[in-house]
């Protein structure tokens, strides 16, 4: 069984152990990675301005949702 790897958190190396990068990897990958449908406008324009903010770049809508994900 091949073995996932672990993109976005190599910047930590060995540190901290395989647990808790595995978990920052899977949240990061939701945030970062393809950008999610607008409430607004259904388009897939929104991004993550902080925790919890979140703001769709066609429409100009912000609002509020998960620290994470909308």
């Amino acid at each position: 069984m091949p073995r996932e790897k672990l993109k976005t958190v190599k910047r930590f190396g060995v540190r901290y152990g395989l647990k808790p990068r595995r978990r920052l990897d899977e949240i990061e990958r939701g945030y970062r990675g393809k950008r999610l449908k607008c409430r607004e406008c259904g388009e897939q324009r929104v991004k993550r301005v902080m925790a919890g903010v979140w703001k769709c770049s066609k429409c100009g809508t912000k609002f509020a949702g998960d620290a994470y994900r909308v």
